[in-house]
């Protein structure tokens, strides 16, 4: 029996939410849409009211993530008790430790089948990141804090950088791997900013 009627932005939230939950638990090709519609209490066939298909409840779970994870970098980003460089070095690390290991999204965009809806995650991730990092940069500039000779450019390359971070960290093979890693990424990150290297910590 089906579960009692609920407003359809409310049910679409709960299919994203359980899908997320599901998919975290056993992978994209792993997860049936029985498996989803079971678990919330639905004939198989009420997912495609709200979805058309499977790939475009993974887009709106991508999205969804990518949404929550940019209201807790925007608060960062608007605190008054951080400078600049705290700011960075909070945003990185809550990057850094945002994704598990063996985290569902960076399997499924290592698939060649998913790459145009990776072009698109990728291109929305820059539509909200480089104008917040464009801010952050600005007041750095103006603390005293950075010394950057080509912001714009400055920007743009750093942001290919933490584009690549999870999955870069991710495939470490072991725990030196993954501190030399961090390293780097202090080391160029400092040195791209104008700061000395022991004001980044990522660790």
């Amino acid at each position: 029996m089906g579960r009692i009627s609920k407003d359809p932005e409310l049910r679409r939230k709960e299919f994203i939410e359980t899908a997320d939950k599901l998919f975290r638990e056993k992978g994209f090709d792993q997860t049936s849409v029985s498996d989803i519609t079971d678990k919330i209490g639905l004939s198989h066939g009420s997912l495609f009211y709200y979805f058309p298909s499977k790939n475009e409840l993974m887009k709106a779970v991508i999205y969804n993530r990518l949404d929550h994870g940019m209201q807790f970098i925007n608060n960062i980003a608007a605190d008054p008790d951080k400078n600049a460089l705290q700011k960075i070095n909070a945003i990185l690390n809550l990057l850094i430790n945002s994704y598990d290991t063996k985290d569902t999204l960076i399997d499924f965009f290592q698939n060649d089948s998913n790459a145009a809806l990776h072009r698109e995650f990728t291109k929305r991730s820059r539509e909200l990141v480089i104008p917040l990092f464009s801010k952050i940069f600005e007041q750095g500039v103006r603390e005293g804090l950075f010394k950057i000779e080509y912001p714009k450019e400055t920007i743009e390359y750093l942001n290919y950088i933490i584009e690549n971070l999870v999955e870069s960290i991710t495939s470490s093979q072991n725990k030196n791997e993954y501190y030399r890693k961090i390293k780097a990424l202090e080391i160029i990150i400092a040195k791209s900013l104008g700061v000395p290297e022991d004001k980044m910590k990522l660790l």
